[in-house]
């Protein structure tokens, strides 16, 4: 939806300080892919300068992340760091972006993945599984990361829930809502040692997203 309602990316002529309200400890900023910005190296270190905490709100483009842009951004205070992780394509990228996140000092506990599923491209004929979304949170979960599971809507929707993509059923949709509330955080999945190993050593997806009945 971004593309459209905003149009091509663009870079403001802005100074971050003239947008600070006195009283504030916390800098939000709203830009959907920051990074891919040509003044973000400057704007960065006018934070650095600003001194108060950090939130890039919208998420970091993780294919965007280089040595550089690690070390600058982990010069800021950030309480949490934003990425995506959509799809299987994206797994070099992620890795990398991570392994220089972490080598330059970001906790992994403070880094928090979006993890989009149930997409399906209509003129392609493809999308996610529920099998790949599960690759993508074990290796989201396998560098001690917290994996925030994102449910796609499409733009023609007329009810918000109620879009099954063709590779998903509605079983299985309903299968991570209610793990996302009797299994995770927030809505989200840490790296807890209980949650990563049944992650990791289930069958498949039904595997990993059973929940045990009560008193089992």
């Amino acid at each position: 939806m971004v593309p459209r309602l905003e149009g091509k990316i663009s870079s403001a002529e802005i100074n971050i300080r003239d947008y600070i309200h006195p009283g504030h400890k916390k800098i939000i900023l709203w830009d959907n892919n920051f990074l891919a910005s040509p003044r973000w190296k400057e704007i960065i270190k006018e934070l650095q300068d600003i001194g108060l905490e950090v939130d890039f709100n919208q998420g970091l483009d993780a294919r965007l992340i280089d040595d550089e842009k690690a070390r600058l951004l982990a010069d800021l205070k950030m309480g949490t760091c934003r990425l995506a992780y959509d799809s299987a394509n994206e797994a070099l990228a992620f890795r990398k972006a991570t392994k220089l996140l972490l080598d330059y000092g970001i906790k992994n506990r403070k880094i928090l993945v979006y993890a989009l599923y149930n997409f399906f491209d209509t003129l392609n004929l493809s999308g996610d599984s529920p099998d790949e979304f599960l690759i993508r949170i074990n290796n989201i979960l396998d560098v001690g990361c917290v994996a925030y599971p994102m449910r796609f809507e499409p733009l023609d929707s007329l009810k918000k829930g109620q879009y099954v993509s063709p590779l998903w059923t509605g079983q299985r949709l309903e299968a991570i809502a209610k793990a996302r509330r009797v299994m995770g955080y927030g809505g989200a999945f840490p790296a807890y040692t209980g949650l990563v190993e049944k992650f990791k050593t289930a069958k498949c997806f039904d595997d990993a997203f059973r929940l045990r009945p009560k008193g089992e």
